[in-house]
């Protein structure tokens, strides 16, 4: 899919200094996001499968990304995030028999409150809980469903330890777990991963000072117009996907 896309800004006369834009937004400050590498551990298996379809061989690369699309620090102790979770590649089932064949897709999101520990000097440690979602997609083959759609709310528990690298980013390895679904079939997933956290924490008022004075100001207000077309059609989302 293809967009072109103009941008018209328009910006009062007021200056930075005037609204508030050499600072971070009132709701960003003392937020963070992360982002890395991770290993899931799940134990899919033909167990998936539905009735009528025999034994399958199962690939499973353990190799995923944890990213926290946001989070807030509540004060020094207390914190809640918005993570998503999901393997590079995903599960592949191929039948014994040459059946069928089909990817499993399966994603993770979970919103968690945090409760941190500082151990001494830059190290810390966390536990946490919240809401996990779990997706995961069917695959069909010739007309019948090979593994059912699942969709559905769970629990998530976990803990990690960070290590202080300056005042804006942080090492972090965590550990989070997602227990099984009889209902759907589901198999737990328990996830290794080590991320670098960018914190937003309020700015120093020198650099507040300076960003107000620059003459680089970035618009109040933006109107975007944008075009779509699909003359590429579903092959760019097939490869994302």
């Amino acid at each position: 899919m293809a967009f072109l896309v103009a941008g018209l800004a328009l910006c009062g006369a007021a200056g930075a200094a005037a609204d508030g834009r050499g600072q971070y937004p009132a709701w960003l400050r003392n937020s963070f996001i992360d982002f890395g590498p991770a290993y899931l551990a799940n134990d899919f298996s033909s167990a998936q499968l539905e009735p009528g379809f025999g034994p399958a061989a199962v690939n499973i690369p353990h190799m995923g990304a944890r990213v926290t699309l946001l989070g807030h620090n509540f004060s020094r102790y207390l914190s809640a995030q918005a993570t998503y979770m999901r393997p590079v590649v995903w599960t592949h089932y191929a039948g014994l028999d040459g059946a069928y064949s089909g990817r499993l897709l399966t994603n993770v999101v979970t919103v968690t409150a945090r409760t941190t520990t500082s151990l001494g000097g830059p190290f810390s440690t966390h536990l946490e809980g919240g809401l996990a979602i779990v997706t995961r997609g069917a695959f069909s083959q010739g007309g019948r469903v090979v593994i059912k759609d699942a969709d559905f709310p769970t629990t998530v528990w976990g803990g990690g330890l960070k290590y202080r690298l300056n005042q804006k980013w942080d090492l972090q390895g965590s550990l989070a777990y997602v227990p099984a679904n009889e209902a759907f079939r589901q198999p737990s997933i328990t996830v290794f991963a080590t991320s670098a956290v960018l914190n937003l924490r309020p700015l120093p008022d020198d650099e507040v000072r300076a960003n107000s004075t620059t003459e680089t100001v970035f618009p109040k207000n933006v109107v975007q117009v944008g075009r779509a077309t699909n003359a590429l059609g579903t092959g760019p989302n097939d490869f994302m996907a």
